[in-house]
């Protein structure tokens, strides 16, 4: 099974992040797509200082970070999303998205 963590800067305490989490998954679900998705915010990720999942992938605000997780989790790929999959809340498309980076065959 496949970990994705979605990664947020706190911003209304990551209720929209948790909502795009439950909008991947539930796409994964209706595509039988086994995986886990996960909202983390930065402060949490620095303080775990290590993550276990197949992909990172960032909210479009939190661009400047990616080093610094990068550092944490030097073997896992992390990428940003787009601003306009990410505001529109479009589960498939960041699933797909997360696929392609952890090259999944679609």
């Amino acid at each position: 099974m496949k970990k994705i963590v979605l990664v947020h800067s706190m911003c209304s305490r990551g209720a929209f992040a948790a909502m795009v989490a439950e909008k991947i998954q539930e796409v994964a679900i209706s595509e039988n797509y086994p995986c886990e998705v996960a909202a983390l915010s930065l402060s949490e990720i620095y303080e775990l200082r290590k993550i276990d999942a197949d992909i990172i992938l960032l909210e479009p605000l939190c661009f400047h970070s990616s080093k610094k997780i990068q550092e944490i989790c030097p073997n896992t790929p992390i990428d940003i999303l787009g601003m306009k999959a990410y505001g529109l809340m479009d589960g498939k498309t960041i699933l797909n998205f997360a696929k392609k980076k952890m090259q999944v065959i679609l």
